[in-house]
């Protein structure tokens, strides 16, 4: 399981809106030297994502609480697949046609 710590910042019947602090993959990124990631994160400035996350149990949760919220490997790989792999068989597909 893949997990991220999040903070509810809304909270409603079935889901809770959570915000998450974009992590960087190494030490570079805070240090704004290295790859051009940095440079990109830079000009993105988008430091925080928001999403909604499903509420099955109907947890008791309020705005401010830290909560940790978690994709399982598996459902990360299929996600992928659907992503990069639907199209690259479209494009080969469609050329051979």
């Amino acid at each position: 399981m893949i997990e991220e710590t999040a903070h509810v910042v809304a909270s409603g019947p079935g889901g809770v809106w959570v915000e998450t602090q974009r992590q960087s993959a190494c030490g570079q990124c805070a240090a704004r030297k290295g790859c051009g990631t940095a440079v990109l994160s830079k000009v993105l400035g988008k430091k925080r994502s928001r999403v909604r996350v499903a509420n099955p149990n109907q947890a008791r949760v309020h705005v401010g609480d830290e909560v940790v919220i978690g994709i399982d490997e598996s459902a990360l790989v299929r996600g992928s697949m659907a992503v990069y792999l639907v199209p690259l068989l479209s494009l080969f597909l469609f050329g051979v046609l």
